[in-house]
């Protein structure tokens, strides 16, 4: 028997795809993929039945806050508290 080569969690998680495919170098590239490829459902949310509160609650919105929120980039920092620089979009 062949050992997996992923494990579930990569397989479950579309943003660790994305860095365990070579798609995107870094989880801020990762994060701002995805974030791109989800344009399309971000807009039938704010279009949608979802109360506020429900919305605010939605992952998707919570991913969104944090690449609009410059405090949020230390999180991607290279050196504990310096700020990372996103990287350049193509």
């Amino acid at each position: 028997m062949d050992a997996p080569t992923t494990s579930p969690d990569v397989e479950s998680d579309p943003i660790l795809r994305l860095i365990a495919t070579g798609e995107a170098g870094t989880l801020w590239e990762a994060e701002e993929l995805y974030l791109d490829r989800s344009l399309p459902e971000i807009y039938r949310l704010f279009g949608g039945e979802l109360t506020d509160d429900e919305l605010l609650k939605h992952p998707l919105m919570h991913l969104l806050e944090a690449h609009s929120d410059p405090r949020a980039q230390p999180l991607y920092a290279k050196v504990p508290g310096e700020l990372a620089d996103p990287p350049p979009r193509p």
